[in-house]
């Protein structure tokens, strides 16, 4: 059986904090007008060789969505992306939000969710 493991306060909070994510933030490029898509954004350098390689990422894009009313979770993972050009980086906004986005954009309709306006 389920049970609750965080307040109802401090699951409004963490919600009201990956919408701003996928708004505002890291996530933006995961965001679709009218279905209230939260993420997180996480970009970390790989190891080789005992050492931290810059130029060798991991990337990941968690979302939800309702964010009012959690309902459908999404992860994507980028083993080791390449930049898209030598301004553009490798972090996890460039590469896996984008890609989260895409994915939301091509199922939200047969989940059966209708975009809301205002949101």
């Amino acid at each position: 059986p389920a049970r609750r493991l965080v307040t109802e306060r401090t699951s409004a909070i963490v919600r009201h904090l990956y919408r701003l994510s996928a708004e505002k933030g890291s996530g933006r490029r995961a965001n679709i007008s009218g279905l209230n898509v939260g993420g997180k954004t996480g970009t970390a350098e790989k190891v080789v060789n005992g050492r931290y390689a810059k130029n060798r990422n991991f990337n990941v894009f968690a979302a939800a969505m309702p964010m009012d009313d959690p309902t459908y979770v999404y992860l994507v993972i980028v083993d080791d992306p390449a930049p898209k050009s030598a301004t553009r980086g490798q972090t996890a906004g460039v590469t896996a939000a984008p890609v989260a986005g895409e994915i939301i954009r091509k199922t939200f309709t047969f989940l059966g969710m209708e975009p809301r306006i205002g949101i």
